[in-house]
């Protein structure tokens, strides 16, 4: 089964896509300055009801890097889309982190336009994918599947 961790609120899900058999996480900062003109959690709403709508059972959430870690420790779940900037631990450490713990975790970045640099160092510490702000459907579906089949 699809399982996915999102900030703001949990939510479980039936799985019904090709993407059969994953759990994925999704980790966001709860508060924050707004990207691309919309608050943090509205943003959140959104990641989440791409990832139900594609299958995928949100079976978590973080606040802050520091908790996206001790979250992917406890869930496990096979693909995470995370935030890169967080409160505590940015998006970036928090990769690194999860990697260390497990070198096989499956981590999509999601960053606001203008934040390349941070793109190319998430890749460096080890993300599969970036999807950039406000989300394309399309391309969080297409950004999971390539993350999940590395």
């Amino acid at each position: 089964m699809l399982r996915s961790a999102v900030q703001c609120g949990q939510l479980a899900g039936k799985v019904k896509s090709d993407l059969r058999g994953h759990m994925s996480g999704a980790f966001w900062p709860r508060h924050g300055p707004p990207t691309a003109g919309q608050s943090p959690c509205r943003l959140v709403r959104m990641i989440k009801d791409i990832l139900r709508k594609n299958g995928f059972e949100v079976c978590g959430e973080a606040e802050d890097g520091a908790q996206a870690v001790d979250r992917y420790k406890e869930l496990r779940p096979n693909i995470v889309t995370m935030d890169i900037t967080m409160p505590k631990m940015d998006g970036i450490g928090a990769v690194r982190e999860i990697k260390k713990f497990d070198p096989q975790a499956k981590i999509v970045m999601c960053s606001a336009m203008g934040q390349q640099a941070m793109v190319v160092d998430a890749i460096q510490a080890g993300a599969a994918d970036f999807i950039v702000k406000p989300f394309q459907t399309d391309r969080v579906v297409e950004a999971l599947r390539k993350a999940l089949r590395s």
